[in-house]
């Protein structure tokens, strides 16, 4: 099973460690829209100094693939721009949003919204208090299907549950609306799929998987094994789940269950009926793809392997995304990139050939991120500035 809940999102036991901090793990906050207005400002550049840190060194395990530009052209660049201190963790499917927050001018908010890549406009729908030092998590925004932008509070220490609210925005009505969830719900960047938000909440009695209709509003619990813990991917309507030492496929459609012939622990995505995942093995990783996950009788096959080990992918139809963690970078332990397999061109591409520094892989305080939503792949690098590849425009020799 996965060791993230899609990569961004807080994995049951995490979820665990952050009870000993709070005061309850019970009721969020009520269901409701709300209906203030949006805020709005126009971002700036961030600052181009960054505080001292020690310079990598390549190794002989850091890759030298080829950059974007030399496999995909000038051409597939839509757009570039400088985020400021926006803190970009999603991105709408046509590329003209990237979504996130910053932090008030005096401190004291989270400012929740989205960049208008075009006007370089900050639009805000929720404010959550930042609770200074005693904040153990930021909030998480977003993970959207076009119409709805989905996340989380942060927590607090001493908070309570209500630290842990959920909510979704409607940005067609311009609503805001609170869940009404117990447990301590997190919602990450796959978890959005065809207006259905789906989220693991930890009760008295275990792990729950609920799937929530977000133009009903109406909330169905998934019945899984009682051993359930986390999923490991979604693309609706199929759900890849572990139970004991094997991993299924479900239709949530039909009910439809299959035992999928694949490592009882991996990293993995789905596209469509398509599961990608990877498997690591002496420095090494391997991209393997199943297709038809519903046909029992399905087998993967070996995508390619690739230099260093790299964590959990997310794919389209033309992409596959990583992060790649070279362990032998000198300077700090280790170093982190972002790697793309390009499915038709059969070809690794490496956004940057200069690793920037990372706890967890994704980013730092200068935020490195990758994004894939429709046909736009957005990278972010550690001043913040954010390049979209319009997928559309990659030359398909």
């Amino acid at each position: 099973m996965s060791n993230t809940s899609r990569s961004l999102a807080l994995t049951v036991i995490t979820v665990l460690t952050l009870c000993l901090f709070i005061a309850a793990c019970g009721t969020t906050a009520n269901s409701g829209a709300l209906g203030t207005a949006p805020a709005t400002y126009t971002v700036t550049a961030a600052p181009t100094t960054k505080n001292p840190q020690p310079t990598p060194t390549s190794t002989s395990a850091t890759p030298h693939y080829p950059a974007p530009a030399q496999v995909w052209g000038a051409q597939a660049v839509a757009a570039s721009l400088n985020a400021g201190k926006f803190t970009v963790e999603g991105m709408t499917p046509d590329g003209r949003r990237l979504l996130g927050y910053t932090i008030s001018a005096d401190g004291k908010n989270y400012e929740i919204g989205w960049l208008d890549v075009a006007t370089h406009h900050v639009t805000t729908f929720r404010q959550e208090p930042t609770f200074g030092n005693k904040s153990i998590t930021e909030p998480f925004c977003c993970v959207t299907d076009g119409r709805y932008y989905a996340g989380h509070d942060g927590l607090a220490e001493g908070s309570g549950p209500a630290g842990s609210a959920m909510w979704f925005y409607d940005s067609i009505t311009g609503q805001l609306h609170m869940t009404d969830t117990t447990g301590l719900p997190t919602v990450g960047p796959n978890d959005l799929s065809d207006g259905m938000l789906f989220y693991t909440v930890l009760g008295a009695s275990g792990a729950t998987l609920e799937m929530l209709n977000l133009a009903t509003g109406i909330t169905t619990e998934i019945v899984l094994p009682p051993d359930y813990l986390q999923y490991d991917a979604i693309s609706w309507p199929y759900l890849i789940y572990p139970t004991g030492s094997s991993i299924h496929a479900r239709d949530m459609q039909t009910g439809a269950d299959v035992t999928l012939s694949v490592p009882s622990d991996l990293d993995s995505t789905l596209f469509g009926d398509s599961l990608f995942y990877v498997t690591s093995n002496n420095g090494t990783s391997t991209l393997w793809e199943l297709d038809h996950v519903m046909n029992a009788a399905s087998r993967p096959f070996q995508v390619t392997t690739l230099a260093g080990p790299v964590g959990e992918p997310l794919a389209n139809e033309r992409v596959v995304l990583f992060i790649l963690s070279d362990v032998l970078c000198v300077g700090t332990a280790p170093c982190f990139y972002v790697e793309a397999w390009d499915r038709v061109l059969k070809t690794p591409v490496l956004f940057d050939q200069q690793p920037l520094f990372s706890q967890d892989g994704l980013r730092n305080e200068q935020n490195q991120a990758v994004q894939l939503a429709g046909s736009f792949l957005a990278y972010i690098d550690g001043h913040n500035q954010v390049t979209i590849y319009d997928i559309a425009m990659f030359p398909s020799k």
